[in-house]
């Protein structure tokens, strides 16, 4: 069953490589499974639980856009021809994704909490029976 959860963010992918593609689409597939979990009888726990999942899904959003900003910045320092390999392309792409990991497990850029917000507004959004939506 498809979601009414609209993620514009998520949604326009287009434009990225297929590995990062996959990535942003599994985590709008957790978006989604969070908003068609969500029921209005949920205990305090299962909503603690729910959010916290949700929050994670944030933290890994927020590690692909660092990651994609940290492979950006380094497409702009020169080559010097010293370290010019695959082997070493491949070393830093890895890196970098361990670095942008670790920065949105802890605050990071602070992107998370903004996204967590959205994403949790627009699930809740999405649970509403249709003519309750604005």
């Amino acid at each position: 069953m498809e979601s009414s959860l609209a993620i514009p963010l998520l949604k326009s992918n287009q434009g990225l490589n297929a590995p990062i593609r996959t990535k942003v689409d599994s985590l709008a597939n957790q978006v989604r499974h969070f908003s068609l979990k969500q029921e209005a009888s949920l205990t305090p726990g299962e909503n603690k639980a729910r959010d916290a999942e949700l929050m994670q899904a944030a933290r890994k959003f927020e590690g692909l856009f660092i990651h994609q900003m940290l492979k950006a910045m380094r497409s702009t320092v020169p080559e010097s021809g010293l370290f010019d390999s695959f082997a070493m392309k491949q070393y830093e792409s890895m890196l970098d994704e361990e670095i942008a990991q670790e920065m949105a497990k802890h605050k990071g850029l602070g992107l998370a909490d903004n996204f967590y917000r959205q994403f949790k507004r627009l699930a809740e959004k999405a649970d509403l029976p249709a003519d309750n939506q604005k």
